[in-house]
């Protein structure tokens, strides 16, 4: 996508570029590779020599904390930023997205039950070239006015793998808790369900209306359940966890993820 845009930029007028690349957030070793791959391959992308294209990393380095930066009008179809699909679907797509549709996204996570507040930090492990990143990660931090937290480097295998090794009942048995630890709490995950549904399915669900409602789900999540756990949720008292992320599993659609349902318990 670099290419093209070097072609037809003075056609626009955008002013700046920040350029991001996966090989960014590898380690040193497994970039050094990928970039003799990419080279081998004819695919190597240099950075334009020009003022106007810059690096994300170097773009966050040179921001002044002092500097106020004036809001432009709101134009709902304009192009507010062109940013790849992740390729969980297929091969990554360059999307266009205006600013009512980036906006969009990040006013939806205000209606959920999650903890955006003024104050509290968002750790942002997903890399922000896909639009999950960069708009419910990053922008929603700044929408929310919370601090975001990103990962030096992004390890693939602990991004998408680890939810799926739990798919195992011999995994489980000896993983059959998670911890979390934060500033000043520690908690306690135990696991009762674990599964592979569709993107658009109910198993995303977060808020209810009613408590027959929630205990409703949390028999369907169980129901759904690949592994055998004897945990005891109690919709009337307990609170849970759902973590979830892009499914790999042989012979599933690209459009399914792994979902580990929790109770969450604080321990200290």
């Amino acid at each position: 996508m670099l290419p093209l845009i070097e072609s037809i930029i003075d056609e626009t007028d955008v002013k700046k570029v920040v350029v991001s690349s996966p090989k960014d957030y590898l380690s040193p070793v497994v970039k050094m590779l990928a970039t003799l791959k990419d080279k081998r391959d004819g695919k190597k992308v240099v950075l334009p020599d020009d003022s106007r294209f810059v690096r994300f990393n170097d773009f966050i380095k040179g921001m002044d904390s002092n500097n106020l930066i004036t809001p432009v009008p709101f134009e709902k179809d304009r192009p507010s930023l062109i940013v790849q699909s992740s390729g969980s679907t297929g091969k990554p797509k360059q999307i266009v997205h205006t600013e009512y549709n980036f906006n969009s996204a990040v006013q939806k996570m205000a209606y959920t039950d999650l903890p955006f507040y003024k104050g509290n930090t968002m750790h942002i492990s997903i890399p922000p070239f896909i639009i999950y990143g960069l708009g419910n990660s990053i922008y929603a931090s700044m929408a929310f006015t919370m601090k975001a937290e990103m990962s030096p480097f992004v390890d693939e295998n602990t991004v998408y793998n680890d939810l799926g090794k739990f798919m195992k009942q011999s995994f489980f048995d000896e993983h059959k808790n998670i911890f979390i630890y934060t500033k000043n709490k520690i908690y306690k995950l135990e696991i009762f369900s674990v599964h592979v549904d569709r993107a658009s399915s109910k198993s995303y669900q977060m808020n209810f209306t009613t408590m027959n409602l929630y205990k409703e789900y949390i028999d369907l999540m169980k129901e759904y359940s690949v592994i055998k756990s004897d945990v005891e949720v109690d919709n009337e008292t307990d609170k849970i966890v759902t973590l979830y992320s892009c499914s790999h599993e042989r012979g599933n659609s690209k459009l399914n993820r792994y979902f580990v349902h929790a109770k969450l318990n604080e321990i200290s």
